[in-house]
């Protein structure tokens, strides 16, 4: 944070923490269309970096490094500051810079945890004129993922994904691994038959194994709805994860969100190694990780 002035902050800076899904299941539909699911959901330190600058204009400008995502209303962090100007009642006036890190079309929350973050810098940076409850309620008009993207950590997501209760934190070494292919969202729910899901996990369980802290049991009860569809989209999903478990001995690799990334758990350090190696000849984007307890940080 810089130039303090009367309360108010000119420019500020912000990590935004990826999240994986260990555990995905469909267990209703609402009228509106929307499902009803239960989720663990676990920030993890893949991040991307923003910077918020008040202008001395009105204006929204996003400039996006390393990037070919678009910079105009069709972008969230764009849609973010729109909706708290519209909230509050104060000027558009802000210059953004983003550096993407976390892969697009992934699974990961890439985007909400983007407007999640806009909402907390601009919340910040003018002395903080909405409380928890209201930014959350904006989150939720953003995206179902942007309610966990304001807290983070280790949480139990019900509804749509915005009824949130904390849990233990995790302590998890991963590796991640993101085919050049990604899955539509709206396609996997869209295609996912709910009278015949596969890939089920035991959600009464995993909360069990989460509460008290038997980590090694985790594995046998998480999945993903989910898979079967995108794989069916993405053959490499399937076989990342064939990959991971058998050749590499990782304890549970699993797809997470809609896909298409892949995340392995890894209890030594050493084949984790040598599944990056493997996996970085292969695919672009493979990444070492860890989880953490939140998803967004201020930038030193």
């Amino acid at each position: 944070m810089t130039d303090e002035k009367n309360g108010y902050i000119d420019e500020i800076g912000v990590e935004a923490y990826a999240k994986i899904n260990l555990s995905l299941d469909i267990v209703g539909r609402l009228d509106n269309g929307y499902h009803l699911l239960e989720m663990l959901l676990q920030s993890i330190d893949l991040k991307d970096e923003l910077v918020f600058r008040r202008i001395p204009q009105e204006a929204v400008v996003l400039k996006a490094e390393n990037t070919d995502l678009p910079t105009d209303g069709r972008n969230i962090i764009v849609r973010a500051v729109e909706l708290f100007c519209n909230e509050t009642g104060l000027p558009r006036e802000y210059e953004i810079f983003l550096r993407k890190n976390i892969p697009a079309e992934a699974g990961m929350a890439g985007g909400s945890v983007n407007a999640a973050a806009t909402l907390k810098a601009l919340n910040t940076m003018n002395k903080a004129p909405l409380g928890e409850e209201a930014l959350a309620r904006l989150a939720l008009q953003l995206g179902a993922d942007v309610p966990f993207c304001l807290r983070g950590g280790t949480m139990w997501a019900e509804g749509i994904g915005e009824n949130l209760t904390p849990l233990p934190p995790l302590s998890l070494k991963l590796l991640i691994v993101k085919p050049d292919k990604g899955v539509s969202t709206k396609e996997a729910y869209r295609n996912t038959d709910l009278s015949s899901l596969k890939n089920r996990p035991d959600s009464e369980a995993l909360l069990a194994a989460v509460r008290e802290g038997r980590r090694s049991d985790l594995p046998k009860y998480m999945g993903n709805v989910l898979y079967p569809y995108a794989n069916k989209c993405v053959p490499q999903i399937g076989e990342i994860i064939r990959d991971m478990e058998e050749k590499f001995d990782c304890s549970k690799a699993m797809m997470t969100g809609s896909g298409s990334t892949v995340f392995g758990i890894f209890e030594n350090g050493s084949r984790r190694e040598e599944a990056r190696a493997y996996f970085a000849k292969r695919y672009k984007q493979v990444f070492l990780a860890e989880t953490v307890d939140k998803s967004l940080d201020w930038k030193k």
